[in-house]
């Protein structure tokens, strides 16, 4: 069994939920309680078993990010770019010690203080 499944696939659904997964271009697999979660449309797990990175851009991604996401503490990736996310990044996210690259440009609605965010992420590069 993969480190942390069980805390993954609720930081997973806590995205498909929050971002609308039902209406993805590409969501195959997604709330699968029985497909391994690197088999999930845009996860990549490591050789641990933990997600490091998460690729879902131009994907019709529509919502807030959610605060569980912060659970994820290998995730080294996350690439949105190009949805309609919304809102702030929430505080939670100082817990992504691990990540290295945030692409979350072409979300008209994002709420984005690149101060703040350096100072929560300092070790991230920030495509906004």
């Amino acid at each position: 069994r993969a480190v942390g499944c069980d805390t993954q696939r609720i930081a997973l659904m806590s995205l498909f939920e929050s971002l609308d997964g039902k209406h993805w271009r590409l969501k195959t697999n997604w709330g699968s309680a029985t497909v391994p979660i690197d088999k999930w449309y845009g996860v990549h797990i490591d050789g641990a078993g933990r997600v490091w990175k998460i690729d879902l851009r131009g994907n019709g991604l529509k919502g807030k990010l959610p605060p569980a996401l912060s659970l994820l503490t290998s995730l080294q990736h996350l690439d949105l770019y190009n949805n309609l996310v919304s809102g702030a990044i929430p505080a939670e996210y100082k817990a992504l010690v691990a990540l290295k690259d945030l692409y979350l440009g072409g979300n008209p609605s994002m709420v984005v203080d690149r101060a703040a965010l350096h100072a929560m992420l300092p070790n991230c590069r920030l495509r906004l």
